[in-house]
């Protein structure tokens, strides 16, 4: 009998149309890992977006490519590659800007904006209801006679929404906590502010699992400075129980997610570190706001959480930015932490001036998506940068760099201080306009900063080497030494994963048995490296 003796090829030595059909398939699947640029010649913000159910997302922000550069709202939709869709501004004569997305009941779009253009004050809450293609189906404006400003609308089962932001009501008193409700055409149903002579502020909101709705605020003391400041309402607004929580220093809070019954509230703290620098720290508590536990986590940077989100059911994903003490400008960071508060891993994305992350949510797949604003690689003064990766938190090489995020010390357990806050609520109404925005098609060019190609990946071939034996085996030499664990994935021409396996520190190289793969089209990946190298067995 004829013996069964298995030979390799490197793709590459195939005709040309053969290679492109079989890469074809590898470009797709290496789409996931990338990370892009949209600007014109001016400014360019992203603030939030919204992940569509077929996989498209709606970035929302701002822009000053204008005329009289005043900050405009900016709507732009890409598909899963990050590829600009559609793209409007919408705009009137002063400063104008979106803050926070959702989606509505009626499978639309709700988008809560800052205005200086339209209502009753010097700036006022604008909500702008759009159709997925982008069009306006209304837009009202909410205001007293001075400043007001959104952090979060969440709509409610009647079709409405509950707003929560900060308005400025004068008599005494300083900004105010606000909550207000509307119907679904936007018109008020009832205000509420809540705060004493101090400053309050909402920065989030999140529905309970019973139903009533917990703000998350930050409030200032003379006992503790800016505290960390949670409210539980009910659906018409009244206070059910409120608790602040505070160091010595300051804690910014940014956001608040319901897990397993708890709430966990993400900010940051100069209280805890030797040199008050900022640190980020998670507090988890129960239904009846008592706190549970609470954690900071030091590091040698300046870290501020902007937003965090939940990943895989039972971890986190956390963004905001991060300046290293020999450096005056800020990188993008990107951490992970389980469900207990461990700190599992944390990346820095930068350049050579500023960037920051403004919003970070797990993609389908679960993979990430987050995104921001850039300055180092910007056509004006700063674009929007989105990045895609995975719980590895590598990109492939390019323009922006990754540095890994350690921290100084373990996770530290603090003791917060309870402090009383009574607050009071003010019925005062608000003053609700029709706007009137003007909206345009937009000039934001898409450009590549990190991103896997095929052609990158053939030419890293050299990394590796392919001894294909007659006993069924593929013999793979690592020409560099690894310095890390790395997961070497086979795949097939639909991209598909074959086998996985975890390759450890300093190992030169492996031996993987080939008779279960069949004669066809294969590919060695190792994700953590951006190593791609296709090859034939037959």
């Amino acid at each position: 009998m004829k013996p069964n003796f298995r030979s390799l090829l490197l793709l590459t030595i195939l005709i040309p149309s053969l290679f492109l059909c079989f890469s074809k398939s590898f470009s797709q699947m290496n789409e996931n890992f990338w990370a892009k640029l949209y600007g014109e010649d001016k400014s360019d913000v992203l603030h939030t977006f919204l992940i569509l159910q077929d996989g498209n997302v709606i970035l929302a922000g701002w822009t000053n490519a204008n005329i009289n550069q005043n900050e405009d709202i900016i709507l732009v939709r890409i598909n899963e590659a990050g590829t600009i869709l559609w793209q409007y501004s919408y705009f009137g004569d002063n400063l104008d800007y979106a803050q926070v997305i959702s989606p509505t009941l009626d499978n639309n779009i709700i988008v809560g904006c800052h205005t200086g253009s339209f209502g009753a004050g010097s700036s006022d809450i604008l909500l702008l209801k759009v159709d997925t293609d982008g069009n306006i189906i209304w837009q009202k404006t909410y205001g007293t006679y001075d400043d007001n400003a959104i952090a979060s609308v969440i709509p409610t089962s009647d079709g409405g929404f509950l707003v929560g932001g900060w308005s400025y009501l004068g008599g005494g008193r300083s900004h105010d906590a606000t909550v207000f409700k509307t119907d679904a055409d936007g018109n008020l149903i009832w205000a509420r502010h809540y705060g004493t002579k101090n400053y309050e502020g909402i920065k989030d909101m999140i529905q309970t699992s019973d139903g009533n709705f917990i703000f998350l605020s930050v409030a200032y003391s003379e006992e503790s400075n800016d505290d960390i400041w949670l409210v539980k309402i009910d659906p018409e607004g009244n206070i059910i129980w409120q608790k602040s929580f505070g160091g010595l220093e300051n804690e910014n809070p940014s956001t608040i997610l319901r897990h397993n019954g708890l709430y966990y509230i993400f900010a940051t703290t100069n209280s805890f570190s030797d040199n008050a620098s900022r640190d980020f720290m998670v507090m988890v508590v129960d239904e009846n706001g008592d706190l549970q536990w609470a954690l900071y986590y030091p590091d040698d940077y300046e870290t501020t959480v902007i937003n965090a989100n939940i990943f895989k059911e039972n971890k986190f994903l956390i963004t905001g930015s991060a300046i290293p003490k020999s450096k005056w400008n800020s990188d993008i960071l990107i951490s992970i932490i389980d469900e207990n508060g461990q700190f599992e891993k944390g990346m820095l994305f930068g350049g050579n001036e500023s960037e920051l992350g403004y919003c970070i949510k797990q993609f389908k797949d679960n993979w990430i998506l987050a995104g921001g604003y850039s300055y180092s690689f910007s056509n004006g003064n700063s674009d929007i940068i989105l990045l895609r990766t995975d719980e590895t938190l590598n990109l492939p090489d390019g323009e922006l760099k990754t540095i890994d995020y350690e921290l100084s010390g373990e996770p530290q357990q603090i003791n917060l201080i309870i402090v009383v806050t009574n607050a009071t609520i003010d019925t005062t109404s608000l003053t609700v306009t029709d706007a009137n925005l003007n909206k345009a098609e937009m000039n934001l060019v898409m450009r590549n900063l990190n991103v896997i190609s095929s052609t990158d990946f053939v030419q890293k071939e050299s990394f590796l080497q392919f001894f294909p034996n007659p006993n069924d085996n593929l013999t793979i030499k690592f020409n560099n030494s690894l310095n890390q664990s790395v997961t070497l994935v086979i795949k097939n021409v639909l991209g598909e994963d074959i086998e996985r396996i975890i390759i450890e520190p300093n190992v030169g190289q492996i031996s993987i048995p080939t008779r279960k793969l069949g004669n066809g089209f294969y590919a060695i990946y190792i994700e953590e490296l951006s190593l791609f190298v296709p090859f034939i067995l037959y």
